[in-house]
């Protein structure tokens, strides 16, 4: 803003005080009190002009205020008027202004970053749930029955079906170990269309108990890397380390038994 327009509105600002200061000079006493503490009150605005950005002319309104020509409630008030209009600039004011202005920004970065991160996880939960709605209709319109052992044998283990539902046991026999015979059953998991991983491995020794039973039970489980019932489906296989036997296959099917837990763990 230019000086010659700045002057006009000190003037407004600050007319009472010219008035009386026109028409009324004061004693000499007086006046060279005045005098010094206007001098005293220009050098403290000349010591700081090299970090507050004062008009050189703003120094003489200071001295009417000084010299009591000015009121104090009029001399804030012109003060006030003047940095709000940034014709003095002060910069631990304006530092604050741009630290404000940078916290709302960051602020408001941050509640976007939580509502991406809600709705994501929200939209995750809801096509959760509508697997689970989905597997459950299903289960309820094809109710699962369970079906007659037929019993699969290779040596001296055997189980009771080819196919599984989830959430049915798989029941393992094994009888008739011969006192040479010590491995490990290991019971393989489906990776993919050719790849397998073990689940399960149960160490056998015929010398020690040539017969026991076995309950198989596979689960949804975040430890084992079953995160959900996609992981279970399929060819699975037991391998008898150890012996020739040859391997055995089962597959676990889409069915679910009622009651089984089948919410996805990871």
């Amino acid at each position: 803003m230019h000086k010659l327009l700045i002057i006009p509105l000190l003037a407004l600002v600050f007319t009472p005080a010219f008035a009386q200061y026109m028409g009324n000079v004061g004693s000499q006493d007086e006046t060279d009190q005045y005098a010094l503490e206007a001098l005293d009150i220009q050098k403290r605005i000349a010591d700081t002009a090299s970090k507050y950005e004062i008009p050189s002319w703003i120094k003489g309104v200071a001295g009417f205020w000084a010299e009591g020509k000015i009121a104090d409630a009029d001399f804030v008030e012109g003060l006030s008027f003047l940095i709000n209009s940034e014709i003095i600039k002060v910069p631990i004011i304006q530092e604050l202004e741009n630290r404000i202005i940078q916290l709302e920004n960051e602020n408001r970065q941050l509640r976007n970053s939580v509502e991406n991160v809600s709705t994501s996880t929200s939209t995750e939960s809801q096509n959760n749930q509508e697997k689970l709605d989905e597997i459950e209709k299903t289960n309820l319109e094809n109710e699962y029955l369970p079906k007659e052992r037929e019993w699969i044998a290779s040596g001296a283990f055997r189980i009771d079906q080819s196919q599984y539902a989830i959430g049915e046991k798989i029941f393992l026999v094994i009888e008739g170990l011969n006192e040479n015979e010590k491995g490990q059953i290991a019971v393989m998991r489906p990776l993919n269309a050719t790849h397998n991983s073990a689940y399960l491995t149960i160490p056998f020794d015929g010398s020690v108990k040539p017969a026991f039973n076995y309950y198989i039970e596979p689960q949804i489980s975040k430890i084992k890397g079953i995160c959900s019932v996609d992981d279970m489906i399929g060819n699975w296989v037991i391998v008898f380390r150890g012996t020739d036997y040859p391997n055995l296959n089962f597959e676990i099917t889409k069915d679910i038994v009622s009651g089984t837990n089948i919410e996805p763990v990871c």
